[in-house]
């Protein structure tokens, strides 16, 4: 029994935790973009508006761009080629300068991420219920606003898959930044699945021959590390004690 308690100790030491952690969101002011890794897709971008107008909100794209509309905005991208598979740490959108109706005061967000085959979206995460801001001092405000994904929230990636992500508010609007081109970001382009407002009923690219343009967006990847030397160690070391004892 000594034994065994050492076993589950030193295994305790080298295996991690999992945690269920929240997605949360921020907004950070201003058109800088985020800070970018090595293994991230993005598009930097802008218009500065709403694409479709010489004002936001202009054009067919009034559609297709806010966080109210039906269905919800989203953006298709590849992750890198790899021989391991990667977690999606956080999904930022340039959120410009048309927005309103207690947005960020009240209600909740929505966020979906979804293996793309084809026009076919399969989730793979479903995230609704994310606490919003708590203020309207953002709204009309052109700035990053981003969704942090940890522990469980943090879905894991295929090397060299195609993915996408959308998301609604629960209530008011945001307009999100594009280019009016598809050529800011070549592994990917804007969507709106085929639903209805603020909800994820659909799992297609709905129609994409309104779109042809990229959304101003940065996903951050990170890769999931190889075992650690460590715990390899402590597996041979269980089994080697294993051995013995049946030999006994």
């Amino acid at each position: 029994m000594k034994r065994r308690f050492c076993l589950m100790a030193l295994l305790a030491m080298f295996v991690p935790s999992v945690t269920h952690a929240a997605v949360t969101m921020s907004f950070s002011a201003g058109n800088t973009p985020p800070t970018v890794g090595p293994l991230d897709q993005y598009n930097f971008l802008s218009d500065a508006t709403v694409p479709g107008g010489s004002a936001p909100g202009g054009g067919t794209y009034n559609s297709q761009n806010y966080s109210d509309n039906g269905g919800p905005p989203g953006q298709t991208f590849r992750t890198p080629a790899g021989a391991t598979p990667y977690k999606l740490q956080a999904i930022s959108l340039l959120a410009v300068g048309d927005g309103g109706g207690g947005v960020f005061d009240s209600g909740t967000w929505s966020l979906r991420v979804s293996s793309v085959a084809g026009t076919t979206l399969t989730p793979i995460a479903t995230l609704t219920g994310i606490a919003n801001l708590g203020s309207n001092a953002n709204d009309k405000t052109e700035g990053w606003l981003k969704f942090s994904l940890t522990g469980a929230d943090s879905p894991t990636l295929n090397p060299n898959a195609d993915y996408a992500f959308e998301l609604f508010s629960a209530n008011g609007w945001q307009g999100f930044d594009a280019t009016q081109s598809d050529a800011g970001y070549a592994n990917g382009t804007a969507f709106n699945s085929a639903g209805g407002a603020r909800s994820f009923a659909d799992a297609t690219l709905g129609n994409l021959a309104n779109h042809g343009y990229d959304r101003t967006f940065h996903v951050a990847l990170s890769a999931v590390p190889e075992p650690a030397a460590g715990l390899l160690a402590v597996v041979g070391l269980v089994g080697l004690l294993a051995n013995r004892r049946r030999l006994k």
